[in-house]
């Protein structure tokens, strides 16, 4: 089967629940015979052909605007300093922005990243607001994918994106420095689960929030991450006296974690059926080969798995691909010695094995189907044997994504009890 006819299946997949939405009176009132005597043959075709539009538009990413594009040429510039930024007409009715700013890729080289900078309404105190980085969860890899992109959209993502990763923070009192990660919006190399890249832009947004006019904020930052953002906060916070020593960071809250990576891979390897799952094991793949050139993916995927790979992974909404892969077990799409293989890479990318030194609040969901609950659970065992300040929170009966509904509340009391930072 050729790439083409992958993503063609993956559309018709999909066709039947999409045209009920696009053409509700044609597909539950007429068979296609009716409707083509009615309008004419030709306006028929033409309409199937605005909806295989409307469907392919669904299940990809959007093209990326002009904005994302960074100036040619850049010039010169320090990490944190902001390239291009505008404000938001959103409906949040607080003021926000997008933002390009400076930081750098896996090997300390000047890259261009894309993010939020987002304020509470009202007043700011007369120190600053205090500002929260905010590290989201998997949104894909290619760039259209970018939170920022379609935050000021009317859909379901960006609603559940802003009411987990920005409102609660906003109401609590915080301003928000988020960054969308390398290669989402603006061009650069995949970065997803590249420890050292995802921390740099992490704390990157927070040096652009304190350089930005627009938002007082004082130095008091925690760091916030949720999945492969909770990957991205551990490091960040890890990373920060060494890359950015003028941050002083008081607290980070990781929930759900993609900290245990060769547990949570493996458990993904370990499923004997066909399953959605495998599309994580998938964007890690295709997200390492490209970070990684001395990697090899034949080491990581067998035959389906090698045809999957660019379009699960790099063309598709995350559910779609999820979708591309669920006709095969992860047996059929990947070598399981691959952890063997690349245990420098998941040794190198593994957060807990630099000091963190601050406090640190943990969040589980025991039915988490994502982050296998017992990854998380060794994770934290790891940090208290290191000695380092771990609150850990379980939430019963929460998934991968209800755990949010059901922490942040708890995240924000503990955050707001942190010690005010050092002068």
């Amino acid at each position: 089967m050729t790439e083409a006819r992958i993503l063609a299946v993956t559309y018709a997949q999909g066709t039947a629940a999409q045209l009920r939405l696009l053409f509700p009176v044609w597909s539950e009132r007429w068979h296609a015979m009716t409707v083509m005597k009615k309008i004419g043959t030709g306006a028929f075709i033409a309409a199937g052909a605005i909806g295989l539009n409307a469907l392919k538009n669904a299940v990809t990413f959007p093209a990326t605007p002009a904005f994302y594009d960074p100036p040619s040429p850049l010039g010169t510039g320090e990490p944190g300093e902001i390239v291009r930024v505008e404000e938001i007409p959103w409906i949040m009715r607080t003021p926000g922005w997008r933002m390009l700013y400076r930081s750098t890729d896996r090997l300390g080289n000047p890259t261009v990243v894309s993010g939020l900078l987002v304020a509470p309404a009202g007043e700011a105190p007369a120190s600053g607001w205090p500002v929260v980085a905010i590290a989201h969860g998997t949104a894909g890899l290619p760039r259209g994918a970018a939170p920022s992109l379609t935050i000021d959209a009317n859909s379901d993502e960006t609603n559940h994106l802003y009411a987990t990763n920005l409102k609660p923070f906003l109401d609590a009192g915080y301003a928000v420095a988020f960054s969308d990660y390398q290669g989402l919006g603006a061009p650069g190399e995949h970065s997803y689960l590249v420890g050292t890249v995802e921390a740099a832009n992490v704390l990157d947004s927070v040096r652009a929030i304190r350089r930005f006019s627009g938002i007082p904020v004082s130095d008091h930052l925690i760091v916030w991450g949720h999945s492969q953002g909770g990957h991205a906060a551990a490091f960040a916070v890890e990373l920060a006296p060494s890359y950015a020593p003028e941050l002083s960071v008081v607290g980070a809250v990781l929930v759900a974690p993609a900290a245990e990576l060769r547990g949570i891979i493996d458990a993904v390897l370990e499923i004997e059926d066909h399953s959605f799952m495998s599309i994580l094991v998938m964007v890690s793949v295709a997200s390492w080969v490209r970070a990684y050139p001395e990697l090899q993916e034949a080491d990581a995927l067998k035959g389906p798995g090698k045809l999957l790979l660019h379009p699960s992974a790099e063309v598709l909404r995350m559910k779609y691909g999820a979708l591309c892969c669920k006709p095969f077990t992860p047996n059929q799409l990947f070598h399981a010695s691959v952890i063997d293989t690349w245990a420098p890479i998941f040794d190198e990318n593994t957060p807990g094995q630099r000091p963190m030194g601050v406090p640190v609040l943990i969040e589980q969901g025991e039915d988490d189907n994502v982050i296998p609950p017992q990854t998380t659970r060794s994770f934290v065992a790891r940090l208290q044997a290191n000695g380092e300040d771990v609150t850990f929170n379980t939430y019963p009966g929460a998934d991968h994504l209800s755990v949010l509904d059901q922490g942040t509340p708890d995240a924000i009391a503990w955050m707001v009890g942190l010690p005010p930072e050092e002068s």
